[in-house]
């Protein structure tokens, strides 16, 4: 096998200009209930939100997380992903969550193509399309958690 790399003709800038930084919430009161299926990416947005200082239940299918809405009051935001087992959409987690918690706030999140927001849809509700960084998430959550219910930066 042989590998071709170009020549680099121009010379490399002597700094690399940093990303734009955008600030992590730092909710550390706010209650979060991740609903994934798949172990790998609820243990790595658990690891990111944990980062961020929430506080965070967590379950497996959407009869879990109605289970644990029920008994905990204080959870202010639902993350949830959009396909998943036991008969219950995050689509219809959501619908369900919100008509006895209608100030629930919601945030659906997929990785198959295809899924995204449109009206009478998903649009109803804030998404974030997988895969998605810690910050993105993070920022996305803190838009939501202050207010803005599609989690949409104001133009």
């Amino acid at each position: 096998m042989t590998l071709y790399i170009p020549r680099q003709e121009d010379p490399l800038p002597a700094e690399v200009p940093a990303a734009e930084e955008i600030s992590v919430p730092e909710h550390g009161n706010a209650t979060i209930l991740v609903v994934e299926d798949d172990p790998n990416v609820r243990e790595m947005v658990v690891g990111m939100l944990s980062n961020f200082g929430y506080r965070l239940l967590v379950a497996r299918t959407g009869p879990e997380a109605l289970a644990i809405l029920q008994d905990e009051a204080s959870i202010d935001l639902l993350l949830s992903d959009v396909v998943m087992p036991a008969g219950m959409s995050g689509t219809d987690l959501a619908r369900t969550a919100q008509r006895p918690r209608p100030e629930l706030k919601i945030l659906l999140t997929s990785g198959y193509t295809g899924v995204e927001p449109e009206p009478g849809g998903l649009g109803e509700f804030a998404f974030i399309a997988k895969p998605y960084r810690g910050r993105m998430l993070g920022t996305k959550l803190k838009e939501i958690l202050a207010g803005n219910p599609m989690g949409r930066r104001p133009a």
